[in-house]
């Protein structure tokens, strides 16, 4: 046979393999009467009756029904069943799917149902014993179960949460959950029960370790042994008169007796870790008795409540039918609950939180847990619900001391009394007659107002500080209690008819409410909860005692919410809020619709409008918005701090990220919007950046880095086509620049420390910005004219700025303060919001109007694939960021070409190539100064490099004169060397042995006859080419860009006032006045250096060409409302092709003699009579330099049009002069 690979198993299939003999095989008849296996033995009676794995024989053929003692062990990712009927104690994993992490394990010996924990998805499952029906019981509210029991009696199950510290009980179907016990449980681990007792096990993992026992409805709860050794329980079960746990530490299975903890014995210790499991010492056993017990013994009373009070770190109920027994509300999470309420159509309850400043809800067993108000808070503590038009009031009394209202979700929130509150407190709400009563500790007033906040008045004076406040809606009577009076009194809804209903033993009465024909309170002082008469305050009874912290009660009960209003059915067709009006309204309705805070009501009266202009301010973790001629403001979302940008709708609502930071490779500063290409300017401080990024999270690029650079504050001009930004460098700058980057103009740079927010007034032609470290806060015009001190005074901490209207609006971190001042005088100093923790930031939203969409970029960004710009046109001009270029369309950005070898590659920048000659010049022309790092290159041949990184010539090496200031060309020479250097081998340059002087001699003879030959030449030629007047055909050259323009910048930037238009000094106030270093051109062209200042021609030159400067991106006269996005400026790639044409020579000039003035540069016959090289040595403009290539362009690209580009190579001639003069 052929082509077998690998066999690993051969057989002969054949009878005769297996022959049948029935005489010597006791098997084949009646499986030799064994129940089970029948196993054949060479021994007599050759067979023996066998087993399941786990079961007992019980006698020689018959086995047991099944397992009378298993133990069960739930490793990480499978369950195993051990029979204790065996001494091999053989595992056997059941199939189950779905294992994660199981933990906990029991057993239900009536359904043959196993039940474990898993800690990894967070569930309570079960199966049958052989691993088929396995299905979900407990899943929600589930945190880390770690101990589990069946209760097979009651055929309830029991588990232990320590996510939450609670035990809880449910039916076996996982129906009917509660919480058992909560209190004083630090660590709950392991759980076992004796049913047939009425008594539950369990261990807790806390500080101090322990084993409790209490009774199956969680009372009756004591130490098993107060001084147990126990340093690490996890299984935990019950087996006759012991208790049987694992412990982790010494991996092992310990027991003690269950009833006097006596009698501790260790089993299987150091057992061993198997793989994927935790071994005994983390797995849970449990024993499973099979004979279930058929009397209960001792009868286990529950009970079902209604009411419900609240403590100080959590939320418990009970009844008031039964025993009073307390029983927490499964609620995770409430840290300080000071007010309660609920809504008995939902079967809700609410709370305010003091130390999460916040509101929520849930339902009454504890689920769908939601904060509905949890921005903008200070300190809630009175809360009231309206459970006719399903509003919920508050009152919070912290800094901010207001009376609000939103909807039972939190939304349509609305402030409706914040004018002379205190020190507001207590708080009920009396929807029939359409009321809000509250009361105040300061005045110890009571007061009441329409539901709306109007008809505001006081109904009661000198009540105390009242804690607790309820309304008998039957008897339409108000009830409170007072602290420092030490009393609980009543009176009618306007407040007559005062009774003082408890005077005694009440030394601090907190909660407050009413149910039937008794009042309940808590006491602080006494622990109690208490009950009385609500008329006489007879029949007085203690509910509850030894009970602390409690804050506030209240009765949930249906007949606590009846009563309607026209608010009842929908929402009194109002789109937001419905609000009840009392009886005697002045408007004589029923009731009126109102809208959220800011928000206005359309002509419709029923429905609402968002604002359309207004102020946002930031604080710490909330956004705010404040609406000018309003007295409120209305709290956004939070932010967070993961260093990352994010936005949201104006309600709140969509909150997501624009710019991530995963690897926290960016801190963004400041951040400023451009609403018509719908981008986002963002400074980066760890990169010290400005980049651009779309609203939709799409990143454009940077657009300004570099050494020179560290951008913080920043504001746009959209309009103009300017970006505004405060530069934190080595001299503190105030710059603008167009919007992609280009023409940067440092405006200020004297006069400031820490310049800090900026503000933009578009139509007043202003920009605005504080100093943080000089206290004050300045003002000029866009181009940085008529600067002026606009507020000198009590400026401390400014964080952000904004213009509104006529008024110039800041906030002060240090004060807590929102100011402002007319914004063209300063004057009339007023202070609009005070007390605001964390301020941080503020700015102006509005609305864009129908002109708004005229802008250029305003439809598909102006069809620029990543930045658009208008500019002085009114059109939409594309630019790319700094690692990409603008391709032949105009439209689109791509990668940039790459350098060609004559040129210099820039490490950063906008301006990437260079000539290779503008390479350690003394000037940057990269904008990162790239092309004058590790400066000067000597000549390897003929000069020498000193360790200063200075050059001088290899003559001067070790001659006894040190030329070098670090003396590095004469230290280690040796005075006896045959070389010109005397220097030693290893620190001598590349140079030849001396040569004789006849050598030297020979040589400059030489020289000088060669010398003489070629300037008699020269001579010769010049004076055959100026008998001849040939026309000259100009060609196109491409070594043009080894010139180098005039007034070179070393940064990129453009230093406003420099100059005036007229080459004087600028007329205009604030504006730096710089000084740049002047390009000297004699060692490129051999010039005279006898120039101007201002262009560098020579000062008597009769017809000089075009200034440079009049390129507007080196303008620096005074500002004349020129965009600054010309041709020049934008960094674009164009390409640009030099045509030839045939140029006649001017007319001859009238000159008696062909000798020139030595200041005119241009010579009338000399200059048509030279070469194309020797005109350029004199062209006043900068030439173009080498083009660039790209596949997707046809021809020769150009050079960028930068303020480096000009388009005509060529000088004009002079103009002839008259006969009398000279040259």
């Amino acid at each position: 046979m052929e082509n077998i690979y690998s066999p690993m198993d051969i057989h002969v299939f054949s009878a005769s393999r297996q022959p049948s003999r029935p005489d010597r095989h006791p098997c084949t008849i009646n499986n030799g009467g064994c129940s089970h296996l029948c196993l054949i033995s060479p021994k007599k009676p050759f067979f023996a009756c066998a087993c399941p794995t786990g079961v007992k024989l019980l006698n020689k053929t018959t086995c047991a029904k099944g397992v009378e003692q298993l133990l069960l062990l739930a490793r990480r990712r499978d369950i195993r069943k051990i029979s204790l009927d065996m001494p091999d104690h053989t595992d056997v994993v059941l199939p189950l799917n779905e294992i994660k992490h199981a933990i906990a394990i029991d057993y239900d010996p009536v359904e043959d149902q196993v039940y474990w924990t898993d800690d990894e998805v967070r569930a309570i499952k079960r199966a049958y014993l052989d691993g088929t029906g396995e299905e979900v019981v407990i899943r929600t509210g589930v945190y880390h179960p770690d101990g589990i029991a069946v209760d097979w009696i009651a055929r309830n199950l029991y588990w232990t949460d320590t996510g939450t510290d609670r035990i809880e009980v449910a039916r076996l179907n996982g129906t009917s959950r509660r919480v058992l016990i909560s209190d004083d449980l630090d660590e709950p681990r392991a759980i076992a029960l004796d049913p047939a007792a009425g008594q539950m096990y369990w261990s807790d993992w806390g500080k101090v370790p322990k084993i409790e026992v209490a009774n199956l409805d969680g009372s009756s709860r004591q130490l098993v042994d107060e001084k147990q050794n126990i340093p690490h329980l996890f299984g935990f079960s019950l087996l006759g008169d012991y208790i049987y746990w694992t412990d982790w530490q010494r991996r092992s299975i310990e027991r003690v007796n269950k009833h006097n903890g006596t009698g501790q014995k260790s089993h299987c210790r150091s057992t061993p870790r198997s793989d994927g499991a935790q071994g005994l010492s983390v797995c849970s056993i449990t024993q499973v008795p099979i004979r279930v017990p058929t009397t209960m013994g001792d009868a286990v009373t529950f009970v079902c409540t209604r009411p419900t009070k609240e403590c100080h770190h959590d939320i418990k109920r009970m009844s008031l039918e039964t025993n009073h027994r307390i029983r927490p509300i499964p609620i995770k999470g409430v840290k300080t609950a000071l007010a309660i309420d609920f809504h008995i159509a939902d079967d809700r309850i609410y709370w305010t939180d003091g130390d999460l400043k916040r509101i929520s809800r849930a339902f009454l067993n504890g689920s769908a847990l939601e904060p509905i108000v949890q921005y903008g808070l200070t300190y809630p503590e009175g809360i009231a619900v309206d459970w006719v038009a399903k509003n919920i009031y508050w009152i919070d009394t912290g800094m901010k001391r207001r009376i609000e209202v939103a909807r039972l979700d939190g939304s349509s929130r609305r402030v409706i009394i914040w004018k002379d509150l205190e020190s507001p407190r207590a708080l009920a709400v009396n929807p029939p007659d359409g009321y809000i009563y509250w009361t105040d500790w300061s005045t110890q007033k009571l007061e009441r107002a329409a539901l709306d906040g109007t008809m505001r008045e006081t109904i009661r004076t000198e009540i105390g500080q009242v804690h607790g406040l309820t309304i008998d809606y039957g008897e339409k009577r108000l009830y409170w209690t007072s602290l420092d009076q030490k009393v609980i009194a009543s009176s009618d809804l306007n407040g007559q008819d005062m009774v003082r209903v408890i005077t005694d033993q009440v030394p601090q009465p907190m909660g407050l409410t009413l149910y039937h024909d008794f009042i309940f309170w808590a006491d602080w002082q006494r622990q109690t909860i208490e009950r009385a008469n609500k008329s006489s305050g007879t029949n007085r009874t203690t509910i509850q005692s030894s009970i602390d912290n409690v804050r506030d009660i209240l009765v949930f009960h249906s007949s606590r919410q009846s009563g309607i209003n026209s608010c009842k059915d929908n929402n009194g067709e109002c789109s937001h809020l419905c609000l009840a009006h009392p009886v005697n309204h002045s408007s004589g309705t029923t009731h009126h619709c109102a809208c959220p805070t800011h928000f206005r009501l359309n002509m419709d009266n029923k429905t609402c409008s968002a604002p359309k202009t207004f102020l946002l301010f930031s604080q710490k973790n909330t956004i705010s918005r404040l609406v000018i001629n309003n007295d409120d403001f209305d709290p956004g979302h939070s932010r967070g701090k993961n260093m990352v940008i994010k936005k949201a709708a104006a309600n709140g609502t969509l909150v997501s990220t624009v710019v991530t930071n995963q690897n926290g490779e960016h801190r963004p500063f400041d951040i400023a919007v451009d609403p018509y290409s719908r981008v986002l300017y963002w400074t980066c401080a760890k990169k010290n950046t400005i980049n651009i990024t779309g609203l939709n999270g799409t990143p454009v690029g940077v657009i300004v880095e570099g050494d020179h650079y560290v951008p913080r504050y920043i504001v746009l001009n959209p309009l103009g086509g300017h970006m505004y930004w405060t530069d934190m460098g080595s001299h503190p700058s105030i710059i603008r620049a167009s919007m992609d980057g280009t023409a940067r103009i440092k405006l200020f740079d004297s006069e400031l420390d820490r310049p800090g927010p900026l503000a933009i007034d578009i139509e007043g032609n202003k920009l605005y910005w504080a100093d943080s470290r000089l206290n004050r806060i300045e003002c000029s015009d866009l181009s940085g004219g008529n600067r002026k001190n606009l507020v000198d005074q009590d400026v401390s901490n400014p964080r952000g700025m904004a213009i509104f209207g006529n008024f110039l609006y800041w906030i002060d971190k240090q004060q807590h303060v929102i100011s402002r001042v007319e914004k063209t005088t300063g004057k009339n100093r007023s202070f609009i919001q005070g007390r605001l923790e964390s301020l941080s930031d503020l700015l102006v939203a509005r609305d864009l109007v129908s002109e708004d969409l005229n802008h250029p970029c305003a439809k598909n960004k102006g069809e620029c694939s990543h930045i658009c710009v208008p500019d002085n046109a009114g059109k939409a001009r594309c630019s790319c960021p700094l690692d990409l270029m603008l391709k032949l369309d105009d439209k689109t950005c791509a990668d940039p070409p790459t350098c060609s070898p004559e040129q210099f590659t820039c490490e950063s920048g906008e301006l990437h190539c260079i000539p290779t000659v503008w390479r350690c010049d003394g000037t940057n022309e990269c904008a990162d100064g790239s092309d004058e790092k590790g400066c000067p290159i000597c000549h390897t041949h003929d000069e020498f490099k000193c360790d200063i990184d200075h050059c001088i010539s290899i003559k001067h090496v070790c001659d006894g004169e040190a030329q070098c200031l670090d003396h590095t060309d004469e230290s280690n020479c040796d005075p006896h060397s045959e070389t010109t250097t005397n220097c030693k081998d290893d620190h001598c340059p590349a140079t030849e042995a001396k040569s004789s002087p006849s050598k030297v001699v020979a040589t400059w003879t030489i020289v000088i006859v060669v010398g003489l030959l070629a300037i008699v030449l020269v001579f010769v030629f010049v004076f055959a080419c100026r008998r001849r007047t040939p026309r000259i055909i100009y060609e196109d050259r491409s070594d043009m860009s080894q010139l180098k323009p005039l007034n070179s910048l070393p940064t990129g930037e453009t230093t406003l006032n420099t100059l005036s238009s007229h080459g004087g000094k600028s007329h205009e106030t604030g504006l730096s006045s710089v000084s740049m270093p002047m390009y000297d051109r004699n060692h490129v062209t051999g010039a005279s250096s006898s120039s101007s200042t201002v262009t560098q021609y020579p000062k008597e030159t009769l017809n000089p060409p075009p200034s440079p400067v009049t390129d507007r991106s080196v303008y620096a006269g005074a500002y004349s409302g020129y965009s600054s996005n010309s041709p020049s400026t934008v960094r674009s790639y164009r390409p640009y092709k030099l045509r030839i044409h045939n140029i006649p020579p001017p007319p001859t000039t009238p000159c008696s003699t062909d000798v020139c003035e030595e200041s005119e540069p241009y010579c009338t016959k000399k200059y048509y009579h030279q070469s194309i090289s020797e005109l350029y040595s004199y062209d006043p403009y900068p030439p173009l330099p080498t083009p660039y290539f790209s596949d997707d362009m046809s021809g020769p690209p150009s050079p960028p049009s930068t303020e480096r580009s000009f388009f005509n190579p060529y000088p004009p001639p002079p103009s002839p002069v008259a006969e009398s003069s000279d040259c």
